[in-house]
């Protein structure tokens, strides 16, 4: 029996790398293979089930600390260099799924998003890493790190990606060709909240991690402008979201909208199910997000999206089209207009919410399964 190795510093922070691993142990075991996953710290396999509405199920875990690391995140990404090296005198093919340069190979590697770019002051928007002096501090011999390995390490992997605007970063920065391999979405799951819908016109809803590079302090503004609409934020939290909360709840109260925001943080998967099929609006506020596997998940429950016009929001699941599967946004009242022109106008949100749908076939977990198997194989 074929065995597969996969590699992720961490599942704990339950994000999309997360929900990637899952959903790559399942391909690989629907195709008879057996899948060891090795990671940094031991996985909270109930939380994962709490936050997914499934947990990973490898046939053998390997981790290195038996509790969850909550500091010095980037930096424990680096010891699972030495677990690699166990995986590959293990297995018959070694995938990295957090993406980031390795000291030793791996067969495949799958880049959310070149961390160098996210390390920097670039074009492509800010992280927390640049915004302010000391997170720069604290990134900078990583990223010298990843500059000093990334050349080589990415010359002698096969590197798949998760969108059309992170594969052209990858191609600016390494001069490397990648395969875009789209994050699988459960369906189903979320097929049944867009059935049984509804329809509150007025309650617009994000969920992504509270942190500062999600850009969730833009939602009181937004309401500021959008006096009839409700705004629910849903979200994982880690050590900077108690700051950035404060900061959402403390705009909201200047701009006297408090009322109308509601925070819900470490929500079950069933809790963000349920207000999701409540949902007419969905509005992801990140610029230069990589993909945004939540929008993917709104438009399946049903909601239509108004995303920040970049990234791959705009470039893979808009299509670079404003009016046809949503609207997006470079202004705050921008998104407060089109927000309050769904909200007014029901045959538009249905003609657009159907035209969202028509895209969801290419983020099913049975086209995910084809093509990543297919790619895993052919290093067999």
């Amino acid at each position: 029996m074929t065995t597969v190795a996969i590699l992720h510093h961490t599942l704990n922070t339950a994000g999309g790398g997360a929900r990637l691993c899952i959903s790559a142990v399942k391909a690989l075991k629907s195709r008879g293979c057996r899948v060891h996953m090795y990671t940094v710290d031991k996985i909270d396999v109930d939380y994962l089930k709490s936050a997914f509405g499934e947990t990973i199920n490898a046939d053998r875990f390997y981790w290195m600390l038996p509790f969850k690391v909550k500091i010095f995140g980037i930096y424990s990404r680096l010891l699972i260099s030495l677990q690699a090296r166990k995986a590959r005198k293990n297995a018959d093919v070694t995938i990295n799924m957090h993406g980031d340069a390795l000291f030793t190979k791996a067969d495949i590697t799958y880049v959310h998003y070149p961390i160098i770019d996210l390390l920097g002051r670039t074009a492509h928007g800010a992280s927390k890493y640049s915004q302010s002096f000391l997170w720069y501090l604290y990134a900078s011999p990583y990223r010298a790190i990843q500059r000093l390995i990334a050349p080589r390490y990415f010359a002698k992997t096969k590197i798949l990606t998760n969108s059309k605007f992170s594969s052209l970063i990858i191609k600016e920065l390494f001069g490397a060709d990648s395969d875009i391999v789209y994050p699988p979405v459960n369906l189903d799951q979320f097929r049944g909240a867009a059935a049984k819908r509804p329809q509150e016109r007025d309650l617009v809803t994000t969920v992504a991690r509270f942190t500062p590079e999600k850009r969730l302090d833009l939602v009181p503004e937004i309401a500021a402008h959008c006096p009839e609409a409700r705004f629910v934020l849903i979200g994982a939290t880690s050590a900077v979201s108690s700051k950035v909360i404060s900061q959402i709840v403390g705009r909201a109260k200047k701009l006297n909208v408090l009322d109308r925001i509601k925070i819900i943080t470490n929500a079950p998967f069933d809790v963000k199910l349920r207000i999701l099929e409540r949902t007419r609006i969905y509005l992801h506020t990140m610029p230069y997000e990589h993909f945004g596997i939540s929008v993917i998940e709104a438009i399946a429950a049903g909601c239509v999206p108004v995303v920040h016009r970049s990234g791959g929001p705009w470039i893979d699941i808009l299509g670079e089209r404003q009016g046809l599967r949503g609207f997006a946004f470079k202004e705050v009242n921008e998104a407060s207009s089109f927000i309050t022109e769904l909200m007014n106008n029901p045959s538009l949100c249905e003609q657009l919410r159907k035209n969202a749908q028509q895209l969801l076939p290419l983020f099913s977990e049975d086209h995910f399964k084809n093509q990543f198997v297919e790619i895993v194989e052919k290093f067999l």
